[in-house]
C-alpha cells in the first residue's frame, strides 16, 4: 500500500492506495500535511462522466512516474504518450494518447468552478493547483530522472510544501 497526499483546494485528505489494483481509502485529517515524508504521491478524487467518483493519482513507484484514474494506469513518461488538458466553466477533460493510437478522455467536474466565476484574476495555474489532471501535462512534459530525483528526495526528507 502507498499513501497519496490529497491535491487542490482542500488538501486535507490522504489516500491508502494499491497500486496494482487501483483501491483507496480515503483519511480526512485535521490539517493540511506539512511535508511529503511518507508520500509516494498525490491523488485527487474526481467525478468522472460514465464512471462516477474516482481516483486520480501520480505517483513514483519503483522509479516510475505512474499515472491512474480509475482501473486505467499509465507510465507518465511512456514514449509517444501525449497528454492534453481542456478546461470549461464545470467540466474539464483529461485525454491521453498512447503511441498504439488509443485515445482515452476523461470528462470530471472540476473542483473550483465558482472560483472561475468570482475571480477575475483566475488562470491555468489556479486550475492546476486546484484539479490534479489539470498538472498531469506539464509533469510529463519534464524530465523524467530529474522529476523522479526530486519527488523522491522532497519524500524521504519530508520536505515542507506541495512539488510542483
Amino acid at each position: 500500500m502507498l499513501r497519496l497526499r490529497g491535491w487542490g483546494l482542500r488538501p486535507w485528505l490522504d489516500f491508502e492506495f494499491d497500486p496494482s489494483s487501483g483501491r483507496y481509502l480515503k483519511h480526512r485529517l485535521k490539517s493540511e500535511p506539512t511535508s511529503m515524508r511518507g508520500y509516494a504521491g498525490f491523488g485527487q478524487e474526481i467525478k468522472v462522466a460514465g464512471l462516477g467518483s474516482v481516483l486520480c493519482s501520480v505517483f513514483v513507484d519503483q522509479g516510475e512516474m505512474v499515472v491512474r484514474i480509475g482501473s486505467a494506469a499509465w507510465n507518465l513518461f511512456e514514449p509517444g504518450l501525449e497528454l492534453s488538458h481542456r478546461d470549461a466553466l464545470f467540466r474539464c477533460e483529461l485525454s491521453i494518447l498512447e503511441a498504439s493510437g488509443k485515445r482515452t478522455a476523461f470528462r470530471y467536474r472540476r473542483k473550483d468552478w465558482f472560483l472561475v466565476i468570482i475571480d477575475s484574476t483566475y488562470d491555468d495555474l489556479d486550475c492546476e493547483l486546484a484539479n490534479l489532471p489539470a498538472m498531469l501535462p506539464s509533469w510529463s512534459e519534464r524530465n523524467k530522472a530529474e522529476l523522479v530525483a526530486e519527488w523522491s528526495a522532497q519524500m524521504a526528507k519530508g520536505a515542507a510544501g506541495a512539488i510542483l
